[in-house]
């Protein structure tokens, strides 16, 4: 299955404070770009963001990460990071 992917203005992650710059789906091909308030995981450490008005990234709040971890898509994706990642070195 291939993605889209979309370059996007570089903004840190708010939990490791790795650069990213692009998106892409994470089921399927969506051609849209992301969103203020879409939900992005990290490349760099799978830590959740939420895409601010800029297109920058934050932290999701207590109340949201409650909600994600109740989306069966956010819950697979999460998954799936650390199926790929857990136990390598660092990609920071």
């Amino acid at each position: 299955m291939s993605s889209t992917t979309h370059k996007l203005p570089a903004t840190k992650c708010p939990a490791c404070g790795r650069t990213n710059n692009r998106s892409s789906a994470v089921e399927g091909v969506d051609p849209t770009p992301p969103e203020p308030g879409d939900v992005s995981i990290c490349i760099g450490c799978g830590s959740i963001g939420i895409y601010t008005a800029d297109l920058g990234m934050r932290a999701p709040t207590m109340v949201e990460v409650s909600e994600l971890m109740r989306m069966p898509q956010v819950v697979r994706a999460v998954r799936a990071w650390h199926q790929a990642f857990d136990g390598m070195p660092s990609r920071l």
